[in-house]
């Protein structure tokens, strides 16, 4: 039943505030008004720990930001995450910057536990920040304590 309601709950979250910065429009589903800031904090932080897609954010069509749980996914067991968000990015077909990542969907996965930091999936999803990927079809893990404020959201 919480997960239907969670399901339920929608918001769309707009980052940046001055003029020389864009908009960022992320939408949000399964959160709470209570964990709208933490929410919040995290996205913020990740403009910061993936510069160079959000310089070329004209090129996205859609960014959705996800509960995640670490039980179903790896990341609880390899760095001890108990609490974790994954962030869809839609890039456009043809986009002007991320010519690379033209029509892909990147995925970001960012945690806290014992090991803090951001998962990326897919070589083109690290490019998009602008970070070497691990290669070898593997996920990028980039240690963070800067997403500790996760650990804020409810399970």
């Amino acid at each position: 039943m919480r997960q239907m309601m969670a399901a339920l709950a929608v918001a769309v979250l707009l980052i940046g505030c001055t003029e020389e910065e864009p908009t960022y429009e992320f939408v949000l589903e399964s959160f709470d008004k209570v964990e709208g800031p933490t929410v919040t904090a995290a996205l913020d932080h990740f403009k910061t720990a993936c510069p160079d897609l959000f310089r070329s954010w004209a090129d996205v069509d859609r960014a959705v930001v996800k509960r995640g749980d670490s039980s179903l996914n790896y990341t609880g067991e390899t760095f001890g995450w108990t609490r974790e968000i994954w962030v869809e990015v839609k890039i456009s077909d043809r986009p002007d910057h991320l010519r690379t990542a033209g029509g892909h969907t990147l995925f970001y996965i960012l945690g806290t536990g014992k090991q803090p930091g951001m998962v990326i999936q897919k070589d083109v999803s690290a490019r998009a920040c602008g970070i070497e990927p691990a290669g070898g079809g593997s996920d990028t893990f980039v240690p963070d304590d800067g997403f500790e404020m996760l650990a804020d959201l409810r399970s």
